[in-house]
């Protein structure tokens, strides 16, 4: 299965494309669209960009996760005097009620719950209904149906948690800074649990505002002045005149920045009683030469960097990718790799997208499936009229029957990036190659699932319809053959219990087990009747 995880910064548009298999998860690529530094019109520029980043991709991906801005999300952290995880279930709404100033019956709520020794700690993100419905329109308008949406952050808090190591990392409080373009994340943690999160106004952008007001620059050149020219751990005594003055200039725009984060130092010393005892930053910005030294005197802590891909499995051709600036997006990616403590995703109820089974149960309905194959004969032969009619066309002619055929093969393989499918529209052996191959991958699939005995689709369709419309999941994985089958995948809403009673009221299964973790399920059964 192939995931991307995207972000949309204001810097640029990142993802990391990851594949999943045989338990096995592997980073397949980095990709990055740089965005002008004043962007006028953003649904254009963004469209522009998410166009360019799916002509990079091999091929669609099968699932992408996304984020909701942070002006679209309320997220508190509620202490609850209580250690039952089935009591704080039930009452931690409550408490919610009277700390958001919007009702939570028209919002999502997705929350976290964090076992202490005197109780436990409530982590919550709430986003209402309408703040989710117009964000995912303006996704879709620019080219993006994310499978997942999250809050911005929750990433770089899950690679946090996955890679710490009480026999290594600091038992202490440990302050992370994701220090982004327009915005800094500071995430606070004790052992492997998260104590506190907040987003702040700030970013990268500042500096280069500063630099271009004092130097008379432009934006572009204070860019290029920051990341190539700043020193920011330099001896003012012994500095030249020329670095003096970059230096001077930067240190003033991270005055806002370090009153802004000694705030929240002061508010988590009030709340648990503790000091922070260390600093990790990460994040594009934190790229600046010497900031590690430089906020280590401002902070009066140690400062280090956080390697986002510091346990990842990378392709070697993508070994010297910069994993500070890709670190959101490939925390994000992680949900569907099973491997992320916290499972925020706003697109459920109201907002839900259609699951695998829905989409599998869709297909089955679908009685133009069976007449594909005849489809797919007329296809072949319009596009191949296409190609040849075109190289004996004058030039003018040739363009325009281009196009068309460019157009039948788009709207028919959308699957298929834009890249590839202009390539093999100029190909007709290539062309006939490509759709002759699709043509026996359908049928073979055809075949498979109409055997003897049971047919496949009907086992497809049975397992589709155990689930009933008030339960909401989505598959990652679903494996049957003529013996078993096994449905690994993720709860939204609802009831699992009530799927399993279907299933062992089915004919066609039996020894139904259900295993869980978290949010994550596991349905195992054998296969009756082939």
């Amino acid at each position: 299965m192939r995931i991307l995880g995207i972000e949309f910064g204001s810097w640029s548009l990142k993802a990391v494309e990851l594949e999943s298999r045989f338990r096995r998860l592997e980073v397949l690529d980095f990709h990055e669209i740089r965005l002008p530094l004043e962007i006028l019109n953003p649904t254009e520029t963004y469209q522009k960009a998410v166009t360019q980043l799916m002509a990079r991709l091999p091929s669609h991906p099968e699932k992408i996760v996304s984020s909701l801005p942070a002006a679209h999300t309320a997220l508190r952290f509620l202490p609850i005097p209580i250690k039952s995880r089935k009591q704080v279930e039930k009452m931690y709404r409550f408490e919610l009620e009277d700390t958001v100033p919007f009702k939570l019956a028209n919002s999502i709520v997705e929350h976290f719950v964090m076992t202490k020794k005197d109780g436990s700690v409530v982590f919550a993100a709430i986003a209402p209904d309408k703040h989710v419905k117009s964000h995912l329109e303006w996704l879709q308008s620019v080219g993006v149906d994310p499978d997942w949406l999250t809050f911005e952050g929750m990433g770089l808090i899950n690679l946090y948690l996955n890679a710490y190591d009480p026999k290594v990392d600091s038992t202490e409080p440990v302050l992370v800074m994701d220090i982004g373009h327009h915005k800094t994340n500071l995430s606070i943690f004790e052992h492997n649990r998260l104590e506190l999160f907040r987003s702040i106004s700030w970013g990268g952008s500042a500096i280069t505002q500063s630099l271009s007001m004092a130097l008379g620059a432009s934006a572009e050149e204070a860019e290029r002045f920051k990341m190539n020219d700043l020193k920011m751990d330099l001896d003012l005594n012994k500095a030249s005149t020329d670095d003096r003055e970059l230096m001077m200039a930067a240190s003033q725009a991270f005055h806002p920045f370090i009153a802004d984060i000694n705030h929240s130092l002061v508010a988590f010393r009030t709340l648990y009683k503790k000091k922070i005892t260390s600093v990790q930053i990460t994040g594009g910005s934190s790229q600046i030469w010497g900031l590690n030294k430089f906020l280590s005197q401002s902070l009066s802590v140690p400062v280090t960097t956080f390697d986002p891909l510091k346990n990842a499995e990378i392709k070697k051709d993508n070994l010297q990718a910069i994993g500070s600036r890709f670190g959101e997006a490939y925390g994000r990616a992680l949900v569907f790799a099973r491997k992320s403590p916290l499972l925020f995703n706003f697109r459920t109820q109201s907002a839900a997208k259609g699951t695998s089974l829905k989409e599998i149960s869709k297909f089955v309905a679908n009685p133009s499936v069976v007449q594909l194959l005849t489809y797919a004969a007329i296809l072949l032969a319009i596009l191949l009229v296409h190609v040849n009619v075109a190289s004996y066309l004058a030039k003018k002619d040739a363009e325009v029957a281009q196009i068309e055929l460019r157009k039948v093969f788009g709207s028919t393989f959308r699957d298929v990036p834009s890249k590839l499918g202009s390539t093999l529209t100029q190909d007709p052996e290539g062309l006939q190659t490509f759709i002759q191959k699709r043509n026996n991958e359908l049928a073979q699939k055809l075949k498979m699932m109409n055997k003897e005995r049971t047919p496949m689709l009907n086992l497809v369709n049975e397992l589709s319809k155990a689930f009933p419309s008030a339960v909401k999941v989505d598959v990652n994985t679903m494996q049957v053959d003529d013996r078993s089958f096994e449905m690994i995948g993720v709860l939204y809403e609802g009831d699992l219990n009530e799927v399993v009673e279907s299933l062992k009221k089915s004919s066609s299964f039996d020894k139904i087990n259900l295993t869980r973790d978290g949010k994550r399920f596991t349905f195992r059964g054998n296969v009756v009747g082939r």
